[in-house]
């Protein structure tokens, strides 16, 4: 999907995005279902360090920061980690754009 500003989307659909954290918490281990509700402290059974792997392998797969970004405290839920990952990823795209542009030489 494209956004209005030409910049394709990978995040616009909170599912894709949900599967692909359920894929990175599965690496070396089961694959957990997840939903959007679910809390990130009480509901996933793994431990701290597990689970930093993993944000670091959706840093990865999406080229963002997340473990660096201060609002990575303020989650609690699954959802707000996709509404994380959307926001990054879309704050990404946008200072691409803006230093992709060229000035134009005399």
């Amino acid at each position: 999907m494209s956004s209005s500003n030409g910049f394709h989307d990978r995040v616009s659909d909170p599912e894709e995005v949900l599967s692909v954290i359920e894929d990175k918490l599965g690496k070396g281990r089961p694959r957990p279902d997840l939903r959007l509700t679910d809390s990130v402290r009480d509901d996933i059974d793994i431990d701290s360090l597990s689970l930093m792997e993993a944000m670091t392998l959706v840093e990865e797969e999406y080229g963002i920061e997340l473990i660096d970004n201060p609002e990575v405290f303020d989650i609690t839920t699954v959802g707000d980690l996709v509404a994380l990952i959307q926001r990054s990823y879309r704050a990404r795209g946008r200072s691409r754009k803006l230093t992709d542009r060229r000035v134009p030489t005399e």
